[in-house]
């Protein structure tokens, strides 16, 4: 199966300065839809990051999908520094 390519820059992760409040963002509404959360910690940078943001969205797994909120939670910033 081809996956679908990601631009250079693609917008993969939320600024790192609102990981915390997405985090528990996501909790709360995974709580309030009795869904299970799924938070996938990375960095916008990182290439492997960029290649499991494509397995959670539109892809090969989108039929598992629906049953988590799903949100992808900025680590470490562009620069390294981590969070």
């Amino acid at each position: 199966m081809l996956l679908p390519a990601l631009p250079e820059r693609a917008y993969v992760y939320p600024l790192i300065d609102a990981a915390l409040a997405d985090m528990y963002a996501a909790l709360a509404m995974a709580r309030r839809t009795r869904k299970r959360a799924m938070l996938n910690f990375g960095a916008g940078w990182c290439g492997d990051c960029r290649v499991l943001y494509i397995y959670f969205h539109p892809g090969p797994n989108l039929e598992l999908l629906p049953a988590y909120t799903v949100r992808m939670v900025d680590a470490v910033s562009e620069t390294g520094a981590r969070r």
